[in-house]
């Protein structure tokens, strides 16, 4: 298996399973804003009193697949067993705990940055080499395309900071290993009006890559 995680306590990769009764839809807006009883096209919702736009979601979908291709060596338009609908919840998840972290002040210094790249890179095998920064944006990143367009450095570099954000997040509030009830999710959801009820389980690496072959 691709050894893309670092295994000590600092380093706090989050592996989302949701068994889920989850309404996504309701998102503050009135009844003439829903369409066949969903949300109106270009409404994305609000997080922490602040509206999601396109530009957002499209962000966080472009780090969720490089986070992805970390955790499995792969994309996930290209695993048929992985929906939309699970993307979706994805991307969500991911755009909500990236957005807590930023309002508590939670910063990423460029050489944090850097420095959990370079690792990230080194432990992915590249015939016996640590995988260069230079062949993964040509040979991986650029190869592949979210809605039309091939990701690149700026989304790795994205992903990395939102990432290390996201790490400390879970350090602070100690989620790691834990269930996040529904009441503690939808506390840090606020989703204004959104029916939401989840479960979601965080694992720490090291428990994640115990299990995986």
């Amino acid at each position: 298996m691709i050894g893309t995680i670092r295994k000590h306590s600092a380093w706090l990769w989050w592996f989302i399973a949701v068994a889920t009764v989850v309404s996504f839809i309701f998102w503050g807006l009135g009844p003439s804003a829903r369409v066949g009883g969903g949300m109106a096209p270009g409404d994305r919702g609000s997080l922490y009193g602040q509206k999601i736009t396109d530009e957002d979601y499209e962000n966080c979908k472009r780090e969720f697949y490089i986070f992805y291709w970390f955790q499995s060596h792969n994309w996930p338009d290209k695993n048929p067993s992985f929906t939309a609908a699970e993307m979706d919840q994805q991307i969500y998840l991911r755009l909500m705990l990236s957005r807590k972290a930023k309002s508590l002040g939670i910063h990423v210094s460029d050489d944090s940055a850097a420095g959990a790249a370079m690792t990230m890179l080194n432990r992915v095998n590249d015939n016996g080499q640590p995988l260069s920064v230079r062949t993964f944006e040509q040979q991986i990143l650029e190869q592949e395309y979210v809605d039309g367009r091939p990701l690149d450095d700026s989304d790795f570099e994205r992903f990395i900071r939102d990432d290390l954000g996201i790490e400390q997040l879970m350090e602070i509030m100690g989620m790691a290993g834990n269930f996040i009830t529904p009441g503690q999710a939808a506390d840090m959801y606020r989703l204004e009006h959104q029916e939401f009820r989840t479960h979601a389980v965080f694992f720490s690496a090291s428990n994640y890559l115990a299990k995986v072959p």
